[in-house]
This record gives structure tokens, C-alpha cells and sequence, in this order.
């Protein structure tokens, strides 16, 4: 997916979250280890009544983390289907499809209600997550404590501001459908 080799210094993009936290009125920090060798890049964006968060650290990827009252039992995980996803699929390990050719080619899904997901997955959401090449999306509830958490993995190699922007967009339409849909609570 990148080649990083491990390490990325994220210190480069440091303007680029500056300029994120300020377009989103959101609150910008940076950490570091306690040997102050590796850094990790933090905004928190309000959105609604939740916090969009975004990290990336040097040696971990551009993640978005979110996090709901649920109102379902509902997981979903979707992924860029890798080759070892491929074998599994021709030794017959049962396969989400969602209906689009390119969509269901390129990525892997699983989840515990395909009606949910098929109906949370429209043409907007999915365009948007092929656009950006998201690694990986997982919305996981856990019904005991009716909490549930939206992961999203992207690559670490994006430098342009403009893609940032849209991967936002992308977690306002993602938490707008969970809404419409009555998975969380507004």
C-alpha cells in the first residue's frame, strides 16, 4: 500500500493539519514519545454533536475514530481485498457483495446484516471511499454497553490538503447515513 518501509515523518505534514484544524474549526495537537524520536499529528473535529479525530503518527497510519451511542447491534467491516482475501474466497469463504461490480472487486466485506449494510453503503458513500483508496472501514457496536466506534485506516502517503478535506466530508456522510438509519443515536 506505501512504501514507507515502517517509518513516514508526519513532522512534514504538520502545516496540513494546521490548515485541516482551522478549515473545520477543529483543535489541532501534537505528541511525541517520551525519547521525543516519533511524533503523532491530532485534530479533533466537532461534527453534530460527536468528534471526528484524526490521527497519524511516523510510524502509524492516517486513521479517523469516531464514537457512537448505538442503537443496533450492527458491525461492518470492509477492506481492500489483499491476495491471502482471494484464496480465501476460492476455497469458499463466504463473500459480501454489495451489488457494484468495481466496488465488490476491490473490497472485502463482512458483516452481520447485510440489508444494513447494503443500505448504508449507497452510491454516495461507496464513490467517495473508491476516490480516496480507504485501506479499511470497520464500524464494530458493542451491544452490552450500547457503544459502538467507526475506524477508518488510510494510506500514509497523502500530501495534498484537498484530500484530508474530502475524507472529512466522507466521516459527515458516514455519520449522517448511521443517523438516517437509526444504527446510532442523534
Amino acid at each position: 500500500m506505501t512504501n514507507t518501509k515502517g517509518y513516514l515523518n508526519v513532522i512534514e505534514k504538520l502545516e496540513i493539519f494546521k490548515e485541516i484544524s482551522l478549515y473545520f474549526k477543529g483543535e489541532f495537537s501534537i505528541s511525541h514519545n517520551s525519547g521525543n524520536e516519533l511524533n503523532t499529528l491530532r485534530i479533533s473535529i466537532p461534527y453534530k454533536k460527536w468528534k471526528i479525530v484524526i490521527t497519524e503518527s511516523d510510524t502509524k497510519p492516517l486513521k479517523f475514530q469516531l464514537e457512537f451511542e448505538s442503537l443496533t447491534d450492527f458491525e461492518l467491516i470492509i477492506g481492500i481485498e489483499d491476495f491471502f482475501d482471494k484464496i480465501l474466497k476460492k476455497i469458499g469463504s463466504k463473500e459480501v457483495e454489495i451489488g457494484q461490480e468495481i466496488f465488490d472487486k476491490q473490497y472485502l466485506i463482512h458483516t452481520n446484516n447485510l440489508l444494513i449494510a447494503k443500505e448504508f453503503l449507497d452510491s454516495n458513500i461507496r464513490k467517495k471511499i473508491l476516490e480516496n483508496k480507504i485501506y479499511s472501514i470497520s464500524y464494530i457496536s458493542k451491544s452490552k454497553d450500547k457503544k459502538s466506534e467507526l475506524l477508518t485506516v488510510v494510506s500514509r502517503t497523502l500530501e495534498k490538503k484537498e484530500i484530508y478535506i474530502d475524507l472529512v466530508f466522507l466521516h459527515q456522510l458516514l455519520i449522517d447515513r448511521l443517523t438516517d438509519l437509526k444504527i446510532i443515536n442523534k
